[in-house]
C-alpha cells in the first residue's frame, strides 16, 4: 500500500496526518497543529484502515533497525 497525495495517515505517535507530497524518499504531511513535517518513507510501512470524509487512512507503522 503506498500512500498518495491527500490520504490520511494514521501515525503511533503524530496522530492523525494529511498527506501533502510524496516522493522516492519522503512524504511531506500536515499534522494537527498545522505544522509541516518530513517522514522517511524507508522507516515507515502502510496498510489500508479504511475510509475517512472521502479520504483513504492509511495506518501507518514505524520500522525499528
Amino acid at each position: 500500500m503506498e500512500p498518495r497525495v491527500g490520504d490520511l495517515l494514521q501515525h503511533p505517535v503524530l496522530g492523525t496526518l494529511d498527506v501533502l507530497a510524496v516522493d522516492d524518499a519522503r512524504l511531506e504531511v500536515r499534522d494537527r497543529g498545522r505544522a509541516r513535517r518530513k517522514l522517511a518513507r524507508a522507516a515507515l510501512e502502510f496498510r489500508l484502515g479504511g475510509e475517512r470524509l472521502g479520504k483513504r487512512v492509511l495506518k501507518v507503522k514505524v520500522r525499528t533497525a
